[in-house]
Parts: C-alpha cells; sequence; structure tokens
C-alpha cells in the first residue's frame, strides 16, 4: 500500500455503471433533455484533442477541461503520458505509455436515479454522471502510476488491478482502486486505466501478481494469465454460482483448483469477488 495524502475531504460513494442515460427518463420534458445531450455529445466530437503520441485507438490523449455548474475542472493530470521503469534485478528497462478512461471522473446511473442533463460528462457512446469524489480521487492517478511497482498490485482477470491506500487530511483511510489494463501494441507497452473508484471496505485475500512480472511478460510478448478467469467464469455457469460462492467452491475444492490450471493446492482466494467476474463496478 501507498500513502497518499488528499487536499481535502471526500467520502466513498462508488457508483454503478448502466448502458446508456437514454434508456431512463427525464420525466417530463425528456425530448428535451435528450436533444441537450445530443448537442452536448455533438460539441464533444467537434472538440481537437492533440494527438501526444502515435497510437493507433483513439484513447483520448489530451483532456479538456469539463463545466459543470459554473466551475470549470481541469483535466490535464489525466493527459497520457510515458514512463520508463528500471528492473531492480534484470538489465531491463521498461518504456510504459499511460492513457485514462473518463470512468475516473464518472459514474454510472442507476437504474433509480433521477439526475440533471448538465451533470452528464458527454463522452461518445458512454454518456455518464461527473464524479466530484471520483474527481478529487483521480488527482492522485499521476502518483499512484508513478509508484506503480510500490503498489499492491493484484489479478482481477482480464485486467489487472491495482489498490491503494489514500488518507485524507482528517484522517479517515479510502480504499482506492484503480483498473488498468495492459498490452503491446506495435512495440509500445501500453497501460490503460480504465476506471479508479473508492472501494466499501477494506480489500480482502487476494493474490498478489509482482509489477516486474507484468512487465516483463509485456515486453516479451508473453501471454498474461486469462484460463483462470475463463475456467471460472465457465463453473459459476454451469453451476449457476454468485461470484462470492464461485470462489469460496474455488478454495475448498481441490478440483476446481486443478481445472483451472494450479498444480498445487492454494490456499487464498485468486482475486477480489466484487470485482472477478462482473468486471469493474464503476
Amino acid at each position: 500500500m501507498y500513502d497518499i495524502a488528499l487536499p481535502s475531504k471526500v467520502e466513498a460513494v462508488p457508483g454503478k455503471d448502466v448502458l446508456n442515460p437514454r434508456d431512463y427518463s427525464f420525466g417530463e420534458g425528456s425530448l428535451d433533455g435528450a436533444f441537450v445531450i445530443y448537442r452536448l455529445r455533438k460539441a464533444y466530437l467537434s472538440m481537437s484533442y492533440k494527438r501526444l503520441f502515435n497510437f493507433s485507438d483513439h484513447e483520448i490523449q489530451q483532456w479538456k477541461p469539463f463545466q459543470h455548474v459554473n466551475t470549470e475542472y481541469s483535466l490535464d493530470h489525466l493527459d497520457a503520458c510515458k514512463l520508463v521503469f528500471q528492473h531492480p534485478k534484470r538489465s531491463e528497462r521498461y518504456t510504459l505509455f499511460f492513457t485514462y478512461s473518463h470512468h475516473v471522473f464518472t459514474r454510472g446511473i442507476k437504474s433509480d436515479e433521477s439526475f440533471d442533463v448538465i451533470d452528464i460528462y458527454p463522452f461518445p457512446s458512454d454518456e455518464r454522471v461527473f464524479d466530484k469524489t471520483r474527481y478529487e480521487l483521480s488527482k492522485n492517478l499521476p502518483q499512484i502510476i508513478a509508484t506503480l511497482p510500490d503498489q499492491f498490485c493484484y489479478h482481477g482477470g482480464y485486467s489487472r488491478y491495482c489498490s491503494c491506500k489514500i488518507k485524507q487530511d482528517n484522517g479517515i483511510e479510502i480504499y482506492y482502486q484503480v483498473v488498468y489494463r495492459v498490452w503491446k501494441e506495435h512495440g509500445k507497452m501500453r497501460f490503460h486505466i480504465e476506471s479508479a473508484y473508492p472501494l466499501n471496505e477494506k480489500l480482502g485475500k487476494v493474490k498478489k501478481v509482482d509489477f516486474w512480472v507484468i512487465c516483463h511478460n509485456l515486453l516479451h510478448s508473453k501471454k498474461l494469465p486469462t484460463r483462470l478467469m475463463a475456467e471460472l467464469l465457465y463453473l459459476q455457469h454451469l453451476h449457476n454460482l454468485s461470484d462470492e460462492i464461485v470462489l469460496e467452491q474455488w478454495l475448498e475444492s481441490p478440483y476446481y483448483q486443478y481445472f483451472c490450471g494450479e498444480t498445487f493446492f492454494q490456499h487464498d482466494f485468486p482475486c477480489y469477488p466484487p470485482v472477478l467476474l462482473n468486471g469493474e463496478n464503476g
């Protein structure tokens, strides 16, 4: 864990992803609301974003400020960046390229939630509510990624997850979950922060993954472990089990563990239940 001081008090209020706010009624005047969202999206698409690196995908590399209720929120701390890490034991240097998703400062809309159109961050095809708590926490992300070798990382399926303990000015600690996906493209080692959100409770027992192993495997184009995720999903659907139950049975059953590729009996959960099978919850 890595302690980081927050500049102001924030509350841990994670949200949940939904498909699209247009699936939800704005109540009276909903057509006007949909029209406003369309105009916001159109304005968003018309913005010209500078490409800092030559990537083949369309991840945002330089973020424009977001205007919300007469306040402008700067997002330049989420601009794409390049960091170089030196392996402590191997003669290997890893040049990593980091990009961020808007999920680090927005949250999904709950099915029974009422919201104002001006609260929507107009990202194309994935409109979500601007979240001040997440925004404040996102200011810690540049320091967190710069210290990834010191963070507690663990495997959560097709992504890697980093859990970080953040201390506020009032002394209250928040467990901050940073979700990132890694891949190699045209020789570039990419780390994309898919989401970052506060956890409701302390992280449970999980299996740690060495940051240097991730980098070494990525550099040499070795496959990252995905069998466990696929096999757990199979067992879950075969026996109609919840996330927590399938992991509990995996922990107790040598047959489950062998089926998932383990050669020795494991005594710890392989990953964290809330994010293992359903992906990030924000």
